[in-house]
């Protein structure tokens, strides 16, 4: 569970951002507060039951019950999400894009000849 309050140290929100990923990865639904990004790491269309306010435990509590009680559309959401993970959080796939951002903020910087050590460009 991912913190239900916005106010949480945001640190141990990127901490637990990873589990519902890994979940999702290994076909299983997840449900998360949406704080920190979390419902940003939902695959289209899964924030309908898999995204509740913060501070919302009635919200929570019927997303759960929902998921426990309809096994056909916990199936349905595990398998529809394990796809799209795995490919969007691949490590390949993170490395090629933060290689690409680096290569197009390169491009960006003018580059000249260098600077002896203590002296900034103008």
């Amino acid at each position: 569970m991912l913190p239900r309050s916005t106010s949480e140290n945001s640190r141990l929100t990127v901490f637990h951002l990873g589990a519902p990923v890994e979940a999702m990865a290994c076909g299983l639904p997840v449900v998360v507060t949406d704080v920190g990004g979390a419902g940003e790491s939902l695959p289209p269309g899964h924030g309908a039951f898999g995204l509740v306010p913060p501070e919302d435990p009635a919200a929570l509590a019927a997303a759960l019950v929902t998921l426990l009680t309809k096994p056909e559309l916990r199936q349905s959401l595990g398998r529809q999400a394990q796809d799209p993970t795995r490919v969007t959080r691949d490590v390949r796939t993170t490395a090629a894009a933060v290689c690409g951002l680096y290569q197009e903020l390169l491009q960006h910087v003018p580059l000249g000849p260098p600077r002896p050590a203590g002296k900034r460009r103008p």
